[in-house]
């Protein structure tokens, strides 16, 4: 199996690690801001099934 990789030439090992913790960085921000997002959005739905519950509630009786 050949394990030959092509890289852009005058390439560094050090642009290439830079790259490498760059796009580790990016993706935690991107899932940190993705989770707070998700976070809100059940909030809202529990709040929306909870004004739709109390609304069945007090017209049933």
């Amino acid at each position: 199996m050949s394990n030959t990789k092509k890289y852009k030439a005058g390439t560094s090992f050090e642009e290439i690690v830079s790259l490498y913790k760059f796009d580790v960085e990016l993706r935690e921000l991107f899932f940190k801001y993705l989770l707070q997002i998700e976070r809100q959005m059940r909030s809202l739905q529990r709040f929306k099934t909870r004004c739709i519950i109390h609304h069945v509630v007090n017209v049933s009786k």
